[in-house]
């Protein structure tokens, strides 16, 4: 008997599964099909199993399900996808520790051992390139960043993103081409602001690894946190700090927790009018940061936050 990989069983074939995913929405199959860019007739195919998919295939059909599928392609995948699998949960890992030089090795080599070739594969892959190249300028970025978002989402608009269903390599291109669209300034600010609120919005249903989570909202907030700093919402700011703490917690990535708290100290010394010294909690902050992060072995940005902490606030920390 099937069991239901929405209530956390494992499925036998990819064609219970996708059918189970499409019937959580009580979708019909021209609907389902649109939202996954292939045709209805396609659609019955794979549920029928007359139509092999391959298991980048199948998890860019869970992701917009909003289904958690880690237990399962355990027991389905072959020996190639399971190695595909490791390699790009470990550029994820390297991305989000900023190991920048490694995540290019990674990639070659990744690449050399053959990629599938599909949109889910392409899109991860320039996503972890221009996260990790210093040298675009942010229009080149955006320019590679919505080549990419376009084999899936060929009419995104950035002025009205809101639509359901995208994928977690979807939401780390358009929060990229958020980051990157703020930076053009003026009016690109609002628009940036806005697609980052909804991006963190959907992680609400998104129900996908734990550590892909963690790789990707906490990250998103400080971004968020430090755009409302930048254009001198304070108060807002402050508060997407303290939500980002709660979300490092949820997601067990606590490297961030230093970083909000850091965040918190500028954007208070920010605030404080001309000519005024730093006050308590200003110091405290600065404190927390660098012995937090010194604490969980995060010695670059403790290291950071104590040059800083002299030439910003005046403040001199003792080792």
């Amino acid at each position: 008997m099937t069991e239901n990989i929405i209530t956390g069983g494992v499925m036998v074939n990819y064609g219970e599964a996708v059918t189970q995913v499409r019937k959580k929405f009580m979708f019909d199959h021209e609907t389902f099909a649109r939202i996954l860019n292939i045709s209805a007739q396609k659609l019955r195919r794979i549920e029928a199993n007359e139509v092999k998919i391959d298991f980048w295939q199948f998890t860019d059909i869970m992701e917009r399900g909003g289904v958690m599928y880690d237990n399962y392609w355990y027991y389905q995948v072959n020996s190639k996808e399971k190695k595909d699998y490791d390699a790009v949960q470990n550029i994820k890992r390297l991305v989000y520790r900023s190991r920048f030089e490694e995540v290019v090795k990674a990639i070659d080599e990744l690449v050399k051992n053959g990629l599938p070739e599909n949109p889910y594969m392409s899109q991860f892959i320039t996503w972890a390139k221009v996260t990790t190249d210093s040298t675009l300028s942010n229009e080149e970025a955006i320019a590679k960043l919505e080549a990419a978002l376009s084999m899936t989402k060929p009419n995104f608009d950035l002025e009205h993103p809101w639509t359901q269903h995208y994928n977690l390599n979807e939401i780390s291109l358009i929060g990229r081409i958020a980051a990157k669209t703020f930076y053009l300034g003026g009016n690109n600010q609002k628009k940036a602001i806005a697609i980052m609120e909804m991006l963190l919005e959907s992680r609400e249903v998104n129900e996908t690894a734990w550590e892909t989570k963690a790789t990707l909202y906490p990250p998103m907030m400080y971004t968020l946190a430090s755009f409302y700093g930048q254009i001198k919402d304070s108060h807002t700011a402050l508060d997407k700090c303290n939500k980002g703490k709660k979300i490092s917690q949820v997601y067990d990535n606590m490297r961030y927790i230093p970083m909000f708290t850091y965040l918190q100290a500028r954007i208070l010394l920010d605030m404080l009018p001309e000519g005024e010294k730093v006050n308590s909690e200003i110091h405290y902050l600065v404190n927390e940061a660098y012995f937090s992060a010194r604490a969980m072995g995060e010695d670059a940005f403790a290291e950071l936050v104590k040059n800083n902490a002299e030439e910003y606030f005046g403040i001199v920390l003792s080792s």
